[in-house]
């Protein structure tokens, strides 16, 4: 079967635009929506039709699979309502630590590995399947601490998908990795269990130059547009994953301010329907680089402190220096030790950036949170 072509849906008015001509030409088979970014008029109007039409998919990326879970119980009864309403055909949350003690949200992290992620996050996908009566999946993330959190991540996914899970495989966070570490990005998606890719995203970004590592450190911004070397790699991805179900092109809104930035997206969108109409599978064995699988075990309640601990020194550290030098202090466990030991100075000044602008501490955000 032919994988669907799909774009992202947001609220902002220049995507609207930028995607007009291809709804008017029906070149559209499906779409993806992200129902806590907003939904105006315009937009529910066209998640009611997909719905309608069975080419619904739901993507969250708010939802606590790691960390504090004090948001779980009103995430999942929010997600049970919106999901009767439109029966999404699955849905999919994001790798990674978006929610810790003292913060509502945060920007996604990479979680500590260990086992008491992976039992966490299978019981919470366990969890939103039930209140999303769906399928549902993992987006594997693009940032990392270290070379190690690159290795492991494959592994980690895999092991805490329930039987009917999936992977959402973004490619363009593949190719973060790849630029930042300075790896292949084959070797890098052969890392996955590919059998169990349903979906697929595209996306573009940007290269930034950390001050204190001026290597190439490659940001999944969704504001630019796709690399020539991830379409590339969709030709790739797309003769190796056998389950494929819909490919999905990414652009956040807020950033096609220019009539060239909205015609490079429909120019992004045809190059992604050209792969897509006739994929050749090829099916490979998952190729597993050596790599120590087995997890050490962290007690919950350290583990919790420790993350809530991790986002606190980011935000708040003066320098590189100050957070390597405080997260080590804070770092009691092993496990927790080698974690800090391994992170990359450049990778810890590109989270202490993202995090003073995303992370959001929990008081401030009650009154948001009555009205969701």
């Amino acid at each position: 079967m032919t994988a669907r072509c799909a774009v992202a849906l947001h609220p902002e008015d220049d995507l609207r635009t930028a995607l007009l001509p291809l709804f008017t030409e029906g070149r559209v088979d499906a779409v993806e929506w992200t129902w806590e970014a907003g939904v105006p008029e315009w937009l529910d109007a066209l998640v009611a039709f997909y719905a309608s039409n069975h080419a619904l998919y739901t993507h969250l990326v708010g939802f606590p699979l790691f960390g504090d879970g004090a948001s779980l119980p009103r995430r999942l009864a929010e997600i049970a309502r919106r999901s009767r309403q439109h029966r999404p055909r699955h849905v999919t949350a994001h790798y990674g630590l978006v929610q810790a003690e003292g913060f509502s949200d945060i920007a996604p992290l990479p979680p500590v590995p260990c086992a008491e992620v992976v039992s966490t996050g299978r019981e919470r996908l366990l969890r939103l399947a039930d209140a999303a009566e769906c399928a549902v999946g993992v987006e594997n993330l693009a940032f990392a601490f270290s070379l190690d959190d690159v290795a492991r991540q494959g592994d980690l996914v895999d092991s805490m998908l329930p039987d009917q899970g999936f992977l959402l495989l973004d490619l363009h966070n593949i190719h973060c990795q790849a630029i930042t570490f300075e790896r292949s990005p084959e070797e890098l998606l052969a890392r996955y269990p590919l059998e169990k890719v349903r979906e697929i995203h595209l996306s573009g970004g940007r290269t930034t130059y950390p001050k204190v590592d001026p290597r190439p450190f490659r940001r999944d911004t969704h504001d630019d547009a796709v690399p020539a070397e991830v379409l590339a790699l969709l030709d790739v991805a797309l003769a190796r994953c056998p389950a494929v179900e819909v490919v999905c092109l990414e652009r956040l809104g807020g950033t096609l301010a220019t009539k060239e930035a909205k015609e490079g997206l429909v120019r992004d969108f045809r190059a992604m329907r050209e792969r897509v109409a006739e994929p050749s599978l090829d099916l490979r064995a998952r190729a597993y680089l050596p790599l120590d699988i087995a997890l050490p075990s962290v007690p919950a309640r350290v583990l919790r402190d420790f993350e809530s601990k991790l986002v606190t020194v980011l935000r708040a550290a003066p320098s590189v220096e100050h957070a390597k030098s405080a997260l080590r202090d804070l770092a009691h466990e092993p496990t927790l030790a080698a974690f800090v030991a391994r992170m990359e100075p450049r990778a810890i000044e590109v989270a202490m950036e993202i995090e003073k602008r995303w992370a959001v501490p929990a008081l401030d955000s009650h009154a948001i949170a009555d009205d969701e």
